[in-house]
């Protein structure tokens, strides 16, 4: 065991190291200004920066101690973090399912998502490894789960859909835990800029800036498409379209907890339709957050083993379409021949096909899922907060 240890921390240091030399890092350049303005007791939040910061107050702190940092060196930081955050997540997934060790090939689908998450400096990967840490703990430390859910939800509030398998489950410590994570959050900005100026000059940066970017070529979330195949925010069609397909994604991952009720079948399906719709659901939903589909991935790699001829076909045809859609990306074949491609969002619409499958197998074919789903143990490379800014 301590010999798949060494060898993520050691991917870890190389892709840190490479990323830090080798790329700007935009986001990371936000986070860094942010951090370094509020040591200088300066306005953290301004409309006229190239890289803005948007996410809340709190986020800033924790930024504060990078910032002391080279820029370089910081970003390497956070991105060996991301990669053990990364492991730790697919680690979960595959003891969750029951897939195989080769299984892990299967997140070659998601690589250019994870490689623009890392290039651009973003802290997804870490969100995500505090949102499945919270559901692991969820029943054993539920006030501490309810905390580390809090902690992802201050930086990118989405992640609040996770309170929804919680109230299915009738998890009410966690949401004290919740409550607890927000006043402490709430309760450091306070002592530390002396009012809670700073969450309304937030919310006025995000309502200022936040529409101009649904049609951006990177936001791969159903506002995205509807911009895209249905017509302008405010249309018949545009409402319509993400009124019809939300609430069907939507059913479909409640139908597929119901049809699953049992642990762990139930609790780990919550998790996986959960942190998709966090990216899905996000107004801003950019394509690195589609790392939200590893543990659906997982589950339609595990469906491929023996068993009914239409699951199979299903799973492998959702897995090439995966495959298919990862081919096309600007790390492999550069901007250029990208740029008209990715207007048309094909990783977004890639993404549904694997998410609309995963849940719709659970519905019309349900599996036992290995107990490993409930109980299986935190990794011990945890990942720190931290928060992303807007690309």
């Amino acid at each position: 065991m301590w010999r798949t240890y060494l060898l993520v921390a050691a991917l870890a240091l190389a892709f840190a190291v490479h990323t830090a030399v080798r790329r700007p890092g935009g986001d990371y350049i936000a986070y860094q200004q942010a951090g370094t303005r509020l040591l200088a007791g300066e306005q953290i939040y301004r409309l006229a920066d190239e890289y803005q910061f948007k996410y809340s107050p709190p986020v800033a702190l924790v930024f504060a101690a990078l910032a002391l940092l080279p820029q370089p060196g910081g970003k390497a930081v956070l991105v060996f973090f991301t990669v053990l955050a990364l492991a730790f997540v697919a680690r979960w997934a595959r003891a969750s399912t029951g897939a195989g060790p080769s299984s892990h090939a299967a997140l070659l689908l998601l690589a250019p998502h994870m490689l623009q998450l890392m290039s651009n400096g973003q802290v997804d990967g870490l969100l995500m490894g505090l949102a499945v840490m919270s559901e692991q703990q969820a029943q054993r430390r539920p006030i501490r789960s309810g905390m580390l859910l809090a902690a992802a939800a201050l930086v990118k509030p989405p992640y609040l859909v996770l309170t929804v398998p919680a109230l299915w489950h009738r998890q009410g410590l966690r949401f004290l835990g919740l409550a607890l994570g927000f006043a402490l959050g709430v309760g450091l900005t306070w002592v530390t800029f002396g009012s809670l100026a700073p969450f309304l000059n937030w919310r006025a940066l995000m309502a200022t800036t936040t529409s101009e970017l649904f049609f951006s070529p990177s936001n791969e979330g159903l506002v995205a498409l509807a911009c895209t195949y249905a017509g302008r925010p405010g249309s018949f069609a545009f409402t319509a379209f993400v009124g019809v397909l939300g609430f069907f994604m939507v059913a479909l991952v409640i139908a597929a907890v119901a049809r699953n009720s049992r642990d762990p079948e139930g609790r780990f399906l919550a998790a996986a339709g959960a942190l998709y719709l966090c990216a899905f659901l996000s107004p801003l939903g950019w394509w690195s957050n589609l790392i939200g589909l590893i543990p659906f991935v997982y589950y339609l790699v595990a469906r491929l083993r023996p068993g009914p001829r239409p699951v199979r076909v299903i799973a492998g045809a959702a897995l090439a379409t995966g495959a298919v859609a990862a081919f096309f990306n600007h790390h492999l074949l550069g901007f250029t021949l990208m740029e008209p491609i990715n207007p048309w969002h094909h990783y977004g619409l890639a993404g549904l096909v694997l998410a609309t499958a995963a849940a719709g197998l659970a519905v019309a074919w349900p599996i036992a899922l290995p107990v490993a789903a409930a109980v299986a143990p935190p990794c011990p490379a945890a990942p720190p907060l931290g928060g992303p800014a807007a690309v």
